[in-house]
């Protein structure tokens, strides 16, 4: 829509899609950054009022340092909301071999793709994100080989939400029913990756673990952003006596 979009655009076009879907936790652009433009990114960003902008890289968690040297970035340049972000600002998301792993799947394939679990601020919780980049290329540049659009990336937009506030929203508009659930990550090779898990609210007691599970159960696998998610609903004691 523009040759240039400034951080107030951004943050006026996005203000809407994260009043109406609250379990985003970010809206990002994340441009392509060569080493040799990476002092002129900086510079832009600290005349648009960011004092201290830098591109960072994770040393611990919730700490950052100032980005190794590299052939190219990958930094979060504008997010919203600020608030509570703040320490995504300037991230090379490429430092991150999970992330970069995703976002190159992106910028080949032209696909949507998600980044498996992970935990963007570093932050000690047992609760997950899910990040899912879309590319932008040069505008009229050939995109007919995994190559040619990788040479044309100019960036990617990326959503982070959160796994366990989704599937709460989304179960706000069901009765409880007595079903319990849980939500595997099955994508990677070996051991799968616990998601969320679901307790009916329908229960009087607590839900058993996986292995100690009986009766009525089913499964079904769903495809996430090129992710493979298994989800095993199982029948709750209230399912069975209804």
């Amino acid at each position: 829509s523009s040759e240039n979009i400034e951080r107030s655009d951004f943050r006026n076009f996005t203000g809407y899609i994260l009043k109406q879907y609250e379990d985003i936790q970010s809206l990002e652009w994340i441009p392509r950054v060569p080493d040799y433009r990476r002092e002129a990114y900086e510079s832009a960003a600290r005349r648009e009022g960011l004092s201290v902008f830098q591109l960072t890289e994770r040393i611990a968690q919730g700490k950052m340092k100032s980005a190794e040297k590299r052939k190219e970035y990958f930094p979060v340049y504008f997010v919203e909301p600020y608030k509570g972000n703040e320490i995504m600002l300037g991230f090379d998301l490429a430092s991150d071999p999970t992330i970069r792993e995703a976002m190159e799947a992106a910028g080949k394939s032209g696909e949507i793709i998600a980044a498996r679990k992970i935990n963007l601020l570093g932050k000690a919780t047992s609760e997950f994100s899910i990040a899912v980049f879309a590319p932008v290329y040069r505008g009229g540049a050939l995109l007919d080989s995994d190559k040619a659009r990788w040479d044309n990336l100019e960036g990617l937009c990326a959503v982070v939400f959160s796994i366990s506030s989704s599937v709460e929203e989304s179960m706000s508009y069901l009765a409880p029913a007595g079903i319990d659930f849980i939500i595997y990550d099955t994508s990677g090779p070996g051991k799968e990756e616990l998601l969320y898990s679901h307790t009916s609210r329908a229960r009087k007691t607590l839900m058993p673990d996986k292995e100690s599970e009986t009766g009525p159960r089913l499964t079904k696998i769903l495809e996430v952003g090129g992710q493979k998610w298994t989800i095993i609903y199982s029948a709750a004691p209230e399912f069975v006596a209804a």
